[in-house]
């Protein structure tokens, strides 16, 4: 083997994205039906504007996630294990790239540690993000999304023509069978 790394997923050496792609088939792209790469990707696309107003609004970040060949699982990863699960850190680690602050290498053994289950990288997050602050002045100064109340889940139609499910009060009620009704009155006599 001799001093390779080797990676559970091989490393895409051409770009994925045309200038045709909307939203939709970038995501699906990138993320290779990966969700949490799904999620990653639209947080970045939703909120890359406000995290990095001298950045490419929308589709910014997902050319450099594009341009370094990070893809599917490897996106997550580098959200989750290596990034904290913050978005701002995240294109924090995108914008280095971009601006020669991280080399691609770093970021990508990174990523293959998270792959092999070893969370520790050499990546100094905290320098990485205030070295892309000091080279972009208003990056990361978006405020922090508050969580909103989801609504309840609503049960799922049945499918394949079947009749309407009966709704949770219907179902918890027991209804007599017509034929014990008739024994009823049969036995009353």
């Amino acid at each position: 083997m001799g001093g390779m790394a080797w990676s559970a997923a091989p490393v895409e050496r051409t770009e994925k994205l045309v200038g045709t792609d909307s939203i939709m088939t970038a995501v699906a792209k990138l993320s290779g039906g990966n969700f949490g790469a799904m999620s990653v990707c639209t947080q970045l696309f939703a909120r890359g504007a406000e995290i990095d107003p001298k950045g490419i609004p929308g589709f910014g970040p997902l050319l450099l996630l594009d341009s370094l060949h990070i893809y599917g699982s490897r996106i997550w990863l580098l959200y989750k294990d290596i990034c904290g699960e913050d978005v701002v850190m995240t294109l924090a680690c995108l914008r280095g790239w971009q601006l020669g602050i991280i080399n691609q290498r770093d970021l990508i053994k990174a990523i293959d540690n998270a792959e092999g289950g070893n969370r520790a990288h050499n990546l100094d997050l905290p320098a990485i993000l205030a070295a892309v602050k000091e080279q972009l002045g208003d990056f990361g100064n978006a405020p922090v999304p508050q969580s909103t109340p989801q609504p309840e889940p609503q049960p799922l139609p049945l499918l394949c023509g079947l009749a309407e499910a009966p709704s949770t009060a219907e179902a918890e009620q027991p209804q007599p069978s017509p034929g014990l009704e008739i024994d009823r009155v049969i036995n009353l006599d």
